[in-house]
Parts: structure tokens; C-alpha cells; sequence
């Protein structure tokens, strides 16, 4: 997820880190909020890989500042990222699908539709699952099952906005 989020932002423009991590917190904060931390390895992988570079400066004062840029390789890499498959794990599809969704902004409108339509698919799949558990488990407890109950609702809502997207 941090290097789909690192490959967007840097398919807009070239980005110090610090800069970067900001603009990723604008633009994925709600969903993901990287440290410098995380970061900065990311963006050692990724050079390694050869989907960005960097470029490095001197300040009049002799300052060192490094500049990344996304490459041609990058930008392949960042659609394959962003149609690969999602995890089973519910808890990581939403925050990747989230970022996915504002990410697929730099897709044609057929990758959107196929991104879209792979969202979909697992939310459904999610809410089937999520109906059947209450369904046939008649051991929940009260809180279980407005739990179970209100996810259901959130997988249904998630499919409005995918819908609504995927026009």
C-alpha cells in the first residue's frame, strides 16, 4: 500500500522526502499516515527496483537535498500494484481499497472499471460472508451481532459508492 501511495504522488511531480510525506498525508490521511520512517526505506526499494530515481542538490549553503521522481518503469509498476489482487483479510482490503481508489485516478477508464470492478467483487464477497456468519450463528452474543449486523450495512454502503464510482 506505501508504494502505491509513493508511486501516485510522485506520477504528479518530483518530491523531496519531506515533501512527499506530506502531500501523501493530504492525500491519504484518512486512510494511511506513513512516518518519514516507512518511508524512507520504501523509497530505497523502489529506487533498487528502478521505478523511481533520484537526483541530488546543493543548497547555496552546501546542504544536500534529495529529489524523487517516479520513471517509466514506475509508472507500469504503480498500475500493476493498483490491479493486483487484494487481501482476504477485511480489515486491509478497506484501507487498500481506499488508496486504490484515489490512486486509480491516473488509470484509463476501462483499468478504473476492471480496479472498480475487483473492489467490488471482494466487498460482496465480504458481505456474503458477513450475512451468512449471522445467519447460522445462533451463539452471538448481543454485541457480536450488532457488530456483525452494522458491518453488513457498511459493506452494502461501500457498494453504493463503488457503483457510483464505476459510472
Amino acid at each position: 500500500m506505501l508504494e502505491i501511495m509513493i508511486l501516485y504522488t510522485l506520477s504528479e511531480c518530483e518530491f523531496t522526502m519531506y515533501y512527499l510525506s506530506k502531500v501523501i498525508k493530504e492525500n491519504f490521511g484518512d486512510f494511511s499516515k506513513p512516518s518519514i520512517g516507512a518511508i524512507k526505506p520504501a523509497l530505497t526499494k523502489l529506487e533498487s527496483a528502478g521505478f523511481i530515481k533520484s537526483r541530488k542538490t546543493f543548497s547555496e549553503g552546501g546542504k544536500q537535498t534529495g529529489y524523487y521522481s517516479i520513471t517509466k518503469i514506475g509508472k507500469t509498476a504503480l498500475k500493476d500494484l493498483l490491479l493486483e489482487k487484494f487481501s482476504d483479510n477485511p480489515i486491509q482490503f478497506k484501507n487498500n481499497a481506499m488508496v486504490r481508489i484515489i490512486a486509480c485516478e491516473m488509470l484509463s477508464n476501462d483499468e478504473k472499471k476492471e480496479v472498480f470492478n475487483i473492489i467490488k467483487f471482494q466487498v460482496e464477497k465480504f458481505k456474503l460472508d458477513a450475512e451468512k456468519r449471522l445467519e447460522k450463528n445462533t451463539n452471538l452474543n448481543p454485541s457480536q451481532r450488532i457488530l456483525v449486523d452494522n458491518l453488513i450495512l457498511e459493506y452494502s454502503n461501500f457498494l453504493k459508492i463503488i457503483n457510483k464510482l464505476g459510472e
